[in-house]
């Protein structure tokens, strides 16, 4: 598959019909093959002197050739940016919020009294807004306002 430098090396029919292996596109753009109805679509790159992969997709499950180009130079663009591609994909998408937020911003909405006033109060709003706290029969996002956490996702 080598041509030299450049981008769009493979095309649509050979993304379906390639053997086992791995295939660049160019632009740092990989369609992995592992078996007939195993295809999928990686970014590789390096990022402070480590090689790091991205996944982009399942090739079977929708994410065409298209699409993965598309993904691609979205990473890229983040890439040079000085970015990495995979934080800034999760920060696109909406990130799963996690403790630490949650609890800054219980602290901020509510205070505490205490440290462990503060980790208590932090975790029993964590539990409602997840769903794992027995006491709240409320749902999510009204166990959030209850806290005072205004940016559950």
């Amino acid at each position: 598959m080598g041509r030299g430098r450049g981008i769009h090396w493979l095309t649509d029919r050979q993304c379906r019909t390639l053997p086992v292996g791995q295939y660049c596109d160019g632009g740092k753009l990989y369609l992995i093959v592992d078996g007939p109805q195993s295809r999928h679509w990686s970014f590789i790159f390096w990022i402070k002197g480590k090689k790091e992969k991205m996944g982009l997709g399942s090739f079977y499950r929708g994410v065409s050739l298209l699409v993965a180009r598309r993904r691609a130079e979205q990473a890229r663009e983040d890439l040079a940016a000085g970015k990495d591609p995979r934080l800034a994909r999760n920060k696109r998408r909406g990130a799963m919020i996690i403790f630490g937020e949650v609890a800054d911003q219980v602290l901020a909405a509510r205070g505490a009294a205490s440290k462990k006033h503060a980790a208590a109060l932090c975790l029993r709003a964590f539990g409602a807004i997840i769903g794992l706290c027995p006491r709240s029969s409320a749902p999510h996002a009204a166990a959030g306002e209850r806290f005072g956490v205004s940016a559950v996702r």
